[in-house]
């Protein structure tokens, strides 16, 4: 492997593990305030926070050639039918 491609390689991995390990430490802060709170708003919205998902969606559009581009693009959702006042 040569060393742009090895550099390139161990900042993308670093990037990804440094992404992923702050997507853990906030769930962890969402879940640890929804257990101590005794707002029933603030649970509510902690936990609701809690079930949102990142996807990964395809998408086409025309460039200005009026040839179709693919690509992807990141869409958070959730889940409604999860939700509901009974928590």
């Amino acid at each position: 492997m040569s060393p742009v491609i090895r550099k390139f390689a161990l900042t993308a991995h670093i990037t990804a593990s440094v992404g992923w390990l702050g997507a853990a430490l906030g769930f962890l802060a969402h879940a640890i305030v929804g257990l101590i709170s005794q707002d029933g708003q603030l649970v509510r919205a902690a936990y609701s926070m809690m079930d949102l998902r990142l996807h990964l969606q395809p998408r086409r559009r025309s460039d200005r050639s009026g040839r179709s581009v693919s690509g992807f693009w990141f869409v958070v959702k959730s889940d409604d039918r999860k939700r509901g006042d009974d928590l």
